[in-house]
């Protein structure tokens, strides 16, 4: 008897100090855990998910009572500015500007372009791609051919027809990172070219490289870094960040696993200091009726981690379409824009600001551009098709609205037709594709 006490004792005092053992683990870090797979997971922890502010919502709409705004200066028709397709206007994601106001358009070639003889002396036909090099000022126009995707006996493949340009990316000295889309295989090719027109090997990603969702961004060391990103509703939100090598192939660096239902213009990213990539992300939730979440997180090249997300704002209600930009402004400021559809609505936000700013917008999401300190939007109103609206932040205050008139139109332009570049130190062009006008715009403050 008394040994069976000793031994009810000695198992209580076991259970008593496992239980107290367990009662004093930490929660579960806001860090992203890293997997078995090299991935990093958004962490589980409830408290994450919270919203500690107002929903966005409930904002009140911002006064344009900035001082800053746009003035048009005049209008230049180009009658030979290149056509697309027929029928498909420039997006503003094959067209950009350099800081010197040299604009860059990439566009696909249908037809005969390009013929070669394989070794066994038989004669293949492919498309090609071009790049044209317009400056406005001087209706000055260059073409210059972009290389097949080569196979690996050295010759451009039949099978990878270029049919589609998806994205231009410039850096300050004018180097390129290009990528298409893949005629018959949905694959993807990547080029690099540099000022003196020479381009890389082009390299045709594996089927493992699911990049129909893609952003860059250019660090300061010159380095090319790829994102590609993709949502669905069995699937979470996936960002994987890829280097782009001196050859235009790329290399896997991390892939961060997070909420979210949607990638359709969902994600931007900029270097904000030397080897720090952030993130502007808006997590959809289609299950539950568009509600959202905008975060933002910071991924560090060199150790290959990834920060705490933030939370930047949050909306319960119903909203289908959705568009985010982020920009590195001057004094380490980081601006962040984003929209919501069907209310048509903008919030500005800056990391030291108390709220966002709520502007009304268009009803085809918006376009902008970063002009030094300065921010420009640009959106079209349905009710109002004829025109384009523009509006300057500074300072984070919304200047007033200038509208400039397009002629007759049955639509509002869409966002991602309007083109906006910088023309000089305090002056930008807008670019009808359409009509072949570029519009000289100065800032007046």
């Amino acid at each position: 008897m008394k040994n069976s006490v000793i031994l009810c004792a000695v198992l209580s005092t076991i259970f008593l100090c496992s239980c107290k053992q367990e009662s004093t683990k930490p929660a579960m870090s806001k860090i992203p855990q890293k997997q078995a797979n090299g991935s990093y997971l958004m962490s589980t922890n409830p408290e994450l998910f919270k919203p500690t502010m107002p929903a966005l919502e409930s904002f009140p709409m911002s006064a344009h009572n900035g001082k800053a705004k746009l003035r048009e200066v005049e209008t230049w028709h180009m009658p030979d500015f290149p056509r697309c397709a027929p029928g498909v206007l420039f997006e503003n994601e094959e067209c950009k500007f350099s800081d010197a106001g040299i604009l860059y358009a990439l566009r696909g070639l249908g037809g005969n372009a390009y013929s070669y003889y394989d070794k066994n002396d038989v004669r293949h036909e492919t498309t090609q791609g071009e790049l044209c090099i317009i400056d406005p000022t001087t209706r000055w126009l260059r073409k210059i051919p972009v290389p097949q995707p080569m196979n690996i006996d050295g010759h451009p493949d039949p099978a990878a027809q270029i049919s589609s340009p998806k994205h231009i990316y410039l850096s300050p000295e004018e180097d390129m990172l290009m990528e298409w889309s893949i005629g018959g295989n949905g694959d993807q090719a990547i080029a690099l070219r540099n000022k003196n027109d020479e381009f890389t090997t082009w390299r045709t990603p594996y089927l493992e490289y699911f990049m129909y969702h893609s952003d860059a961004c250019l660090s300061e060391d010159g380095t090319w870094y790829l994102i590609v990103y993709s949502a669905s509703v069995p699937q979470e939100f996936e960002i994987t960040v890829y280097r782009v090598e001196d050859d235009a192939s790329i290399t896997s660096l991390s892939t961060f696993i997070a909420p979210g239902q949607s990638s359709l213009d969902t994600l931007d990213v900029v270097e904000i200091s030397p080897g720090i990539l952030r993130f502007i992300w808006i997590e959809v939730r289609k299950v539950e009726a568009g509600a959202f979440r905008v975060w933002t997180i910071d991924f560090d090249i060199k150790k290959g981690t990834w920060s705490q997300p933030r939370l930047l704002g949050w909306d319960d209600t119903f909203n289908a379409f959705h568009s985010c930009k982020i920009y590195k402004l001057p004094e380490d400021r980081t601006a962040y824009l984003w929209f919501s559809s069907p209310r048509g609505t903008i919030y500005y936000f800056e990391e030291r600001m108390r709220q966002p700013l709520r502007l009304p917008a268009g009803d085809n999401k918006f376009c902008s551009l970063q002009h030094g300190d300065r921010i420009v939007l640009s959106y079209a109103l349905d009710s109002d098709p004829n025109k384009i609206n523009l509006c300057v932040i500074k300072d984070r205050n919304v200047g007033p609205v200038t509208s400039i008139d397009l002629g007759k139109r049955d639509f509002g332009m869409s966002a991602e037709y309007i083109i906006l570049g910088k023309a000089g130190p305090d002056q930008l062009w807008f670019v009808d594709t359409e009509k072949k006008n570029f519009h000289l715009l100065e800032f007046v403050e």
